[in-house]
């Protein structure tokens, strides 16, 4: 993507914005303006890094390791195309842009730091419930948080599998590894 096609881009959402603004005085309040500036920050920060990829391309380097979101997104794909029936408790809750209201809003109903990225509906070929935690790829079992770490024990005291996929080729097969249909 150019310079200037970046740019219009950005403008563009600018724009966007400004006219929901003017349109619906009513969201100007502290909140909507902050989540506006977040949303301006993503769509330049996804930008950056769709400028970098691109470079790292030119130059022969090896593209930069895909985000722990962007990972996830295959695999469910991937669960979906094998008829594996599985859920995202925390998917509104994450992401890099994550409004404050809305996580308030998410623990006030139950939402909890460090649960699994996908709970998998279908049982292992041993009976036992999957969760499963998405990892970027080349990290190791120590970029678990503290939280993620308790509700891993947690789940393996109660007899899940608990599944923590270092990238989307990871996780396929440790889901192959307990689903014997898979193979």
């Amino acid at each position: 993507m150019s310079d200037d096609a970046a740019r219009k881009k950005i403008e563009d959402h600018k724009r966007r914005i400004a006219s929901i603004m003017r349109e619906a005085p009513w969201e100007q309040s502290k909140s909507c303006q902050q989540k506006a500036e977040r949303e301006a920050k993503a769509a330049a920060r996804k930008i950056r890094n769709q400028r970098r990829a691109e470079k790292a391309e030119r130059e022969g380097k090896p593209p930069p390791r895909p985000s722990e979101w962007a990972e996830q997104k295959v695999v469910c794909k991937w669960l979906t195309k094998h008829h594996i029936d599985f859920f995202a408790p925390s998917a509104e809750a994450g992401g890099e842009d994550v409004d404050p209201v809305r996580i308030a809003q998410f623990r006030a109903i139950g939402m909890r730091k460090g649960l699994p990225d996908l709970i998998i509906v279908d049982l292992a070929d041993d009976g036992r419930p999957i969760v499963l935690e998405m990892k970027r790829t080349k990290l190791g079992m120590s970029s678990l948080t503290p939280s993620q770490k308790k509700w891993r024990e947690i789940y393996l005291a109660k007899g899940y599998h608990h599944l923590v996929g270092f990238g989307a080729v990871d996780a396929q097969t440790k889901m192959r590894q307990l689903i014997n249909r898979l193979n």
